[in-house]
Order: structure tokens, then sequence, then C-alpha cells
């Protein structure tokens, strides 16, 4: 009998690892599901909207129209989200408010995805006690409060733009997701194709982005997407705290221009309140059959 070629064994557990994704369809899930269908279609509508905001609003987000005669206006024809109380265009400041909310929150969910994947998949890799310390690191991080560390580094911050808001949101955001990038490489490292390539002295850093990222890869891209409701809400809310230098235009800054009458300029507080509402229940719809694609089991129940 003709021995196999090591190189052709070495090759069998990638053809394992690269058929799983194809037997599992993320997009397939999302499309067949009518609740991720019109969350996909919110969001892909309020990015778009975003996007071209300079297009689409008459006024720019700051503004000033007639300080006397416009100020404090309800929706009409000519405001449709109406004017706040120094006459500036809600619905301008809405659509500029979501480009930098959108900005925001897919900035820092991407850098909190990449550090705590590498933190997480180089941490099961390493010998057990460099293990230990990477992980007791996060546990140390874990047990402060997440909106007490990124007060704290944003009071020693020098400017805090929205890029770097942005950095810090997503650099406090990944500790969870190292733990869970973590524990699926140790699950994916026991497996059988793993074991092999080990076995054929397929070195670490091959072993890593060959066989076990494209398995870890889903379960933090579930996280991910939970994480940019998580940051769109946490950004408003030091926007509206006023923890954070203003920019032109903030879902909310909107919010607190109305905090003094809440009930007199109602449409300042019910606008951004449901927008940041309708974009956390499409992210976690989105994630929750995310989730069922990756798990299928979770989807029927068993």
């Amino acid at each position: 009998m003709a021995e196999t070629p090591a190189s052709t064994l070495a090759i069998e557990p990638t053809a394992t690892t690269r058929a799983l994704p194809a037997r599992v369809s993320w997009w397939g899930t999302l499309a067949s599901d009518p609740g991720s269908r019109v969350a996909l279609g919110f969001l892909a509508l309020l990015g778009l909207a975003a996007l071209f905001a300079p297009w689409l609003t008459t006024y720019g987000p700051a503004q000033v129209l007639d300080p006397v005669g416009l100020q404090s206006l309800p929706p009409s024809a000519s405001h449709w989200f109406g004017t706040d109380p120094v006459s500036r265009d809600v619905f301008s400041r809405m659509l500029h408010g979501a480009r930098v909310s959108l900005r925001i929150a897919v900035l820092a969910a991407a850098l909190s995805a990449t550090v705590g994947l590498a933190w997480g998949t180089i941490a099961a890799l390493s010998r057990p006690l460099i293990d230990q310390v990477m992980m007791r690191t996060v546990d140390a991080l874990l047990s402060i409060p997440r909106l007490l560390l990124v007060l704290t580094i944003i009071a020693l911050w020098p400017q805090v733009t929205p890029t770097a808001l942005a950095v810090v949101l997503g650099g406090t955001g990944w500790f969870g997701i190292s733990r869970l990038a973590r524990t699926e490489a140790l699950a994916i490292r026991q497996r059988e194709f793993t074991a092999a390539a080990t076995a054929l002295g397929v070195s670490t850093p091959v072993l890593l982005l060959r066989h076990i990222l494209p398995h870890a890869v889903g379960p933090v891209l579930v996280a991910s997407t939970i994480a940019v409701g998580q940051v769109v809400v946490m950004e408003a809310g030091l926007y509206f705290l006023g923890v954070v230098p203003d920019v032109p235009a903030s879902w909310g800054s909107i919010i607190q221009d109305g905090r003094n009458a809440p009930l007199t300029w109602w449409w300042l507080t019910l606008f951004p309140g449901v927008f940041l509402v309708a974009v956390s229940l499409s992210v976690n719809t989105i994630a929750g059959r995310l989730r069922s694609a990756i798990n299928p089991r979770q989807l029927h129940g068993r």
C-alpha cells in the first residue's frame, strides 16, 4: 500500500474546517426570519440616511434658524421632527447624530472584537502560566464597572473626539469577548482535526490562523453585534451627561436639550429615544439569529 503523503494529511483538517461554515448559512438564517429582515432593513436605511445626511437635510445640524420665531416648535411640514430651544432643526440633527453614533459603535465593536479575539485565542494556545496571567488580568478588569472605567479614561484624555471615544469604548469592551474566544479556542483545540494538525508539526501561528480562528470567530461575531447596540446607548448617555465635548449633533445631546421640559418639548426626547430603542432591538434580533445559525440546536430548542 502506498504511503499517504504528509501534506495530504495536513490538508484534511483544513477541508473540515472550511466545510462547517458552508453547512451553517448565517445569511440564509437571517434572510429566512421576518424579524431579522426588518432589523436589517431598518439598520440599512438608517445607515444610508446617515451617510447621505448632508444631501437629505435642508439645514445644518448646528445651524440656528431664528432664535425668536422658530424656537421649540413641534413637528410640522416645515420641520418634520420640530425644532429645539435654540431653533435648530431636529430632523437634521437626528440624521447627523446617526452618523456620529453609528461610526462610534462600528469602530468600537470592531476594536473590541479584534482585541478580544486575539487575547483569548493567544491565551488558549499559550503555556498554562501565561494563560493564567492573561485571564486573571481580564478578571481584574471585569471587576471594574465599565462606566466607571470609561469616565476615568475620559477624564484623563486631553481631547475626546468621536474617534477617541470609539477607542475608549472599544478598549473597555473586549474583556468578556476575550473569555468567550478563549473558551471556544480551548474547545476547538481538543477537536480531532486540530490534534491531527498538531501531531503533524503544524506551527502555532498556522494552527491559530487556519484551524482555530475560523471556528472561534462565530461566537465573537454574535457578541460584537450585541456590543454595537450597547455602544450606541452608552455613547448617547455620555453625550447626554455632558462628560464628553459635544459634537455638532448627537442623539444624547438632543435628549439633553429637552430635559428641562420633557412633556412640553416631547419631540426632543421621543424621536432620539425611539431610534435608540429601535437600534438596540435590531442588533439584538440579528445577534439572536446569528447565535441560532452558529448553534442550530438553540433554534429548535434542543
